[in-house]
C-alpha cells in the first residue's frame, strides 16, 4: 500500500495536493479486491458470516453454533482470545475419547452433545497437561497463599488469595478456570524470558504483574491454547537467522519509539512517555510554490522551526522526504526524474534541507527516509529486467547541478547524488531507504494470503538486491519500512482488502513470516530497520468501533501488549529492528490523540473490545497506555553499543 503525509503543519494542510497526488496501486487494489469477493470477506474485523456464526479476519477463523454461545457468555475475547482453528476431531490425552474441539489463544473447547446446556461445551484441561508436562515433580518453591480471605480448596490441596483469588471469581470461577493445581510460585516465561508470580489451574496460568495495579492487566492469562495447537501441529518457524549489521553510530542502544507530530502539544506527557523520536513528512514537490521549503517566510525555517520543538520535547527528529511525485510539472516520479530542470530544482532542495539541518543544534542525529515508494515504483519498472538501478535513467549531472557532477546519469547516480550532498553539507545526518513490500511485482502480503506457500525468501532477496544496487550501508545507514498506512479494518470496511497479519502466527500473512521477511531483507542488505507510520488502531477498548477516527488494527497490540508485547519486540529486534514510529498516513484514521474531537467516547462494543477508556484519544488511550509501560524497562538491543 502507499503512503500518504500525515499530521503536516497548518499551512501545509491548508493545500488540496498533499490529499490527492499519493499514487494508487492499481494492480494491487484488483488483486485484493478479487481476492475480497472470491472469499466473502466480511467488511468489519469480526461480524456475522450466518446468523450464528462470527468471523475474525484476525485468524481467518469463524465460532458458531454451541461454541458461539459459550464463547459469548462466558468472556469473548478477553477471556477466551480468537478462534485460531477450525473444529476438528481430536482424541483427548485425559479420556482417550475422541471429541470435536476448536482452540482459542486462552483454551480448547470441546463439544460434548450427551450434555444438556450449559455443559454441552466443556473446556479442556490445558493448565492440568501443561503442568504435569513441565513439572514431573511438584516445583519446591511454592508458597501458598495464607492472606485474609483465601480460600482451600480440598479437592486439590491448594489456597487461593489475594489478585489471583479476585480475578478467578470475577472470570467464571470452577468452571472457567478450574481448580488450583498448584500454589504460587516464582516462573520464568516462554513468551519474554522474564520471571513472573505464577499460579497453575486445571483450564489456566495466572501470572502476577504488579506493574498493571489497578488495571484490567494486573492478573495476565497465558495463551495456552496457542501453545497446545502448535505442540499437536507443530509448524517450521519462519523467523530468519540473521547475522545482525552493525548499529549505525550515535543511534540508542534500545528499542526506541516515536509518534508523527506536527504540535508537541498532542503529544502524551513526557513525564509518562518520555518518547525518542518524533517525525513529519516534507512533502509539496519542487517548482509548486507549496513545497516545505515555502512553510515558512524563509526557506526552510519550518524545518528549524520543527528540530527546536523536538529539542524542547527533549526529542530527536526523523524527516520523512517526499518530493519527487509531487513536482511540476509532470507529477509522476519516472518523469521527474529524467526532466534536468526538475532535478536541478529538486537537487538544491535536498541541499537547502542538509544546509538547514547542519545549522540547527539537533538532538541526536537526524533521520532522513528518503521518497517513500520511490524504490518500489522503480523497481516495479524494470518489469523482468535485472534488479539493478544503474540500469535506470536518470538525470543526474545532466541536471546541471554543481554538487551532482561526476555522477552517472542512472537512478543510482540519483541516489548517489543524494549521498554525497549529504556528506558535504550534513554529514551527522543518517539517510534510510525505504522498503515496499510489492517492489519486485508481487505484493508480498497477498501472496502468501492467496499462496501460504509463496516464496517470501527469494521475494525479500530481491528487494534487497535492488536496495543495494543504490548505494552502500555507508552512503544509507538503515531502512525504512511501514506495515501498512492505515488501519486494517478501514481497508476491510471502506476499500474491500482483508490486509490483516495474523497475530497468533497461524495464518498468512501472519507476523513471523513478514518479520523473517524484514529479517531476510536486514540481513542481506547490511543495515538495520526502523518500522514507520504504523497504524494505531487496537482491538481493545470501545472507542475503537470502526467508525471515522476510531479504525481498529492489531499491530499496536502485537508489539505493546502487556501479555505478550515484549516477547515480540525481542523476536524482531534480532531480526534488526531498532525503532518503531507509530502514525497514521490518512486522515480519518485511529490517532493517539483527539484528532476527531469527539472527546472521550465508549460506544457499545463490536467484537470483544469491551475495555472503558478515560482518555479521549482517538485509539482510547491505547498508545499512551501502553508506551509507558514500555517506557519503565527499554528493551536492549542486541550487539548495540549501548544500553537503555
Amino acid at each position: 500500500m502507499h503512503h500518504k503525509p500525515a499530521d503536516l503543519p497548518f499551512t501545509l494542510a491548508m493545500i488540496p495536493v498533499m490529499i490527492t497526488t499519493m499514487k494508487s496501486r492499481p494492480k494491487s487494489v484488483l488483486v485484493l479486491s478479487l481476492l475480497f469477493f472470491l472469499a466473502q470477506v466480511p467488511t468489519l474485523p469480526a461480524t456475522s458470516a450466518q446468523s450464528d456464526a462470527r468471523y475474525f479476519p484476525e485468524t481467518g477463523k469463524s465460532i458458531s453454533g454451541a461454541f458461539l454461545d459459550y464463547w459469548q457468555s462466558h468472556g469473548g475475547l478477553e477471556q477466551q482470545g480468537y478462534p485460531i482453528s477450525d473444529p476438528l476431531a481430536e482424541k483427548s490425552d485425559i479420556d482417550g475419547k475422541v471429541y470435536t474441539v476448536q482452540y482459542f489463544e486462552r483454551a480448547v473447547f470441546e463439544s460434548h452433545p450427551e450434555n444438556s446446556a450449559p455443559y454441552d461445551v466443556l473446556l479442556s484441561l490445558l493448565g492440568t497437561l501443561l503442568y504435569k508436562d513441565k513439572y514431573p515433580s511438584a516445583p519446591g518453591d511454592q508458597t501458598p497463599n495464607n492472606t485474609t480471605g483465601s480460600l482451600f480448596f480440598p479437592e486439590t490441596g491448594k489456597r487461593l488469595g489475594g489478585p489471583y483469588l479476585d480475578y478467578w471469581g470475577r472470570h467464571g470461577g470452577v468452571a472457567q478456570q478450574g481448580y488450583p493445581i498448584s500454589d504460587e510460585f516464582n516462573e520464568v516465561s516462554a513468551l519474554d524470558g522474564n520471571t513472573y508470580k505464577v499460579q497453575y489451574f486445571e483450564r489456566a496460568v495466572f501470572e502476577w504483574h504488579p506493574e498493571n495495579a489497578g488495571t484490567p492487566y494486573e492478573v495476565l492469562l497465558s495463551q495456552l491454547g496457542t501453545f497446545r495447537l502448535r505442540a499437536r501441529q507443530p509448524q517450521a518457524n519462519p523467523m530468519a537467522t540473521t547475522t545482525l549489521p552493525l548499529m549505525p553510530n550515535g543511534m540508542p542502544g534500545f528499542m526506541t519509539m516515536g509518534l508523527v507530530n506536527g504540535d508537541t502539544a498532542e503529544l502524551p506527557p513526557a513525564s509518562s512517555v518520555p518518547l525518542d523520536y518524533r517525525y513529519q513528512y516534507l512533502a509539496g514537490g519542487v517548482n509548486t510554490a507549496r513545497g516545505w521549503a515555502t512553510w515558512s517566510s524563509s526557506p526552510g525555517q519550518a524545518v528549524t522551526n520543527y528540530i527546536d520543538a523536538s529539542n524542547a520535547r527533549n526529542l530527536s527528529t526523523v524527516l520523512v522526504y517526499y518530493q519527487i511525485l509531487q513536482s511540476a510539472p509532470h507529477y509522476e516520479e519516472y518523469a521527474n526524474l529524467n526532466d534536468p530542470s526538475v532535478m536541478f530544482a529538486y537537487f538544491d532542495d535536498f541541499k537547502l534541507l542538509m544546509q538547514t539541518i547542519a545549522a540547527s543544534s539537533a538532538k541526536g542525529r537526524v533521520l532522513i527516509n528518503i521518497e517513500p515508494d520511490l524504490n518500489g515504483v522503480m523497481q516495479e519498472r524494470l518489469a523482468g529486467a535485472p534488479d539493478d538501478a544503474s540500469l535506470q535513467p536518470a538525470s543526474v549531472a545532466s541536471s546541471g547541478h554543481p554538487d551532482a557532477q561526476g555522477f552517472p546519469e542512472t537512478f543510482r547516480g540519483y541516489y548517489q547524488a543524494l549521498s554525497h550532498i549529504r556528506d558535504v553539507y550534513a554529514p551527522s545526518v543518517l539517510l534510510g531507504l525505504d522498503v515496499s513490500n510489492w517492489a519486485p511485482g508481487d505484493d508480498v502480503t497477498t501472496a502468501l494470503r492467496t499462496n501460504p506457500a509463496f516464496d517470501w525468501s527469494s521475494h525479500a532477496l530481491r528487494i534487497a538486491k535492488y536496495l543495494n544496487s543504490l548505494g552502500s550501508p555507508a552512503q544509507f545507514e538503515l531502512l525504512f519500512y511501514s506495515p501498512l498506512d492505515r488501519d486494517a479494518a478501514y481497508y476491510q470496511a471502506q476499500r474491500g482488502s482483508n490486509v490483516w497479519w495474523d497475530d497468533a502466527d497461524l495464518t498468512e500473512p501472519t507476523f513471523s513470516t513478514m518479520g523473517a521477511w524484514l529479517g531476510t531483507i536486514v540481513s542481506a542488505t547490511g543495515r538495520r530497520a526502523m518500522l514507520w507510520q504504523v497504524p494505531n488502531g487496537n482491538r481493545v477498548f470501545r472507542t475503537e468501533d470502526n467508525t471515522n477516527g476510531h479504525w481498529q488494527d492489531n499491530r499496536p497490540e502485537y508489539f505493546l501488549s502487556p501479555a505478550t508485547g515484549r516477547a515480540h519486540l525481542a523476536e524482531w529486534a534480532n531480526l534488526g529492528v531498532i525503532g518503531i514510529l507509530w502514525g497514521a498516513g490518512a486522515e480519518g484514521q485511529s490517532r493517539y490523540y483527539d484528532a476527531n474531537n469527539d472527546g472521550i467516547t465508549n460506544p457499545a462494543p463490536i467484537n470483544g473490545n469491551n475495555a472503558i477508556s478515560v482518555y479521549p484519544d482517538d485509539d482510547g488511550g491505547y498508545l499512551r497506555v501502553q508506551l509507558s509501560n514500555y517506557y519503565s524497562s527499554p528493551l536492549p538491543l542486541p550487539g548495540a553499543a549501548t544500553a537503555p
